[in-house]
């Protein structure tokens, strides 16, 4: 078992556990992902990771298994739903109209217009219902897109998540390390 911080060292594949930064074979995680993730949670338990199991909701509340899921998700080529919800979530927060209508407009092309690489799947009655709203968009003018790409996230990329590889390693070497404690 190696000593030190994840920051420090800069391997991929590693994982924080209190003091001690422990192999995770097989994992290709992003360190730049996967360490903030850690620097928002430094102490990934099992228990946390295990509560993923539990509901979808339980990864998203998560820094650490919102960083997982998306390095799950870039595996499957679908890591544009992950990173619209999360754009989404950013607008519902934002005060400044100006803000709002900036932002509103990125998310469009980065997301909604069909000749964005990371065009997301939603459906052409929303799709048009947000076309006409860009004019004056408000912080929820992507709700019902928002609904459809968790739903599907939900639907389809998160039990493939649980039964990954990925995951399962995570949760193998956290309970290891449990009962080295």
């Amino acid at each position: 078992m190696s000593q030190g911080w994840l920051a420090a060292r800069g391997w991929r594949g590693w994982v924080l556990k209190r003091e001690r930064v422990v192999q995770l074979p097989g994992l290709c995680l992003e360190v730049r992902s996967l360490s903030l993730a850690l620097s928002s949670s430094p102490r990934l338990t099992l228990e946390e990771a295990s509560s993923w199991k539990h509901s979808f909701d339980c990864v998203l509340a998560s820094p650490a298994g919102r960083s997982i899921f998306v390095e799950f998700l870039r595996t499957e080529h679908s890591d544009e739903n992950m990173a619209f919800w999360l754009a989404c979530e950013e607008l519902k927060r934002e005060q400044s109209q100006e803000q709002v209508c900036e932002k509103a407009k990125m998310i469009y092309l980065d997301y909604i217009s069909i000749l964005s690489p990371k065009e997301v799947s939603i459906d052409a009655t929303v799709r048009e219902s947000i076309n006409s709203s860009l004019v004056r968009p408000s912080a929820h003018i992507f709700n019902e897109a928002q609904a459809q790409v968790y739903a599907l996230m939900h639907r389809d990329s998160y039990p493939r998540f649980l039964a990954s590889p990925l995951y399962r390693s995570l949760e193998q070497r956290l309970s290891a390390l449990a009962c080295d404690t």
